[in-house]
């Protein structure tokens, strides 16, 4: 099943399109759950200022991150799927 999946996407994407996909697909999920766990822990305070700040910083990391890097790509490569 996932076979099929990674091949089909494959066929439709480039080698970095892909790779883009893979990375902010699996790793937001991992990045989420990981912040969603530390939340559940107690380690993050909500009502922390400092803790708040940092939770933003990460997040718009982030997503800045990903942003900068779809950019790259775009300009490089072009639209995923061309």
């Amino acid at each position: 099943m996932i076979d099929q999946f990674v091949a089909f996407a494959r066929s439709i994407l480039s080698d970095n399109w892909f790779a883009w996909f893979y990375q902010y697909l699996f790793g937001g999920v991992f990045f989420f759950f990981s912040l969603w766990l530390t939340f559940r822990a107690g380690t993050i305070y909500k009502g922390l200022r400092a803790d708040r700040r940092i939770i933003w910083i990460l997040v718009i990391g982030f997503f800045l991150f990903a942003g900068i890097h779809l950019i790259w790509i775009y300009s490089v490569e072009g639209p995923p799927g061309k």
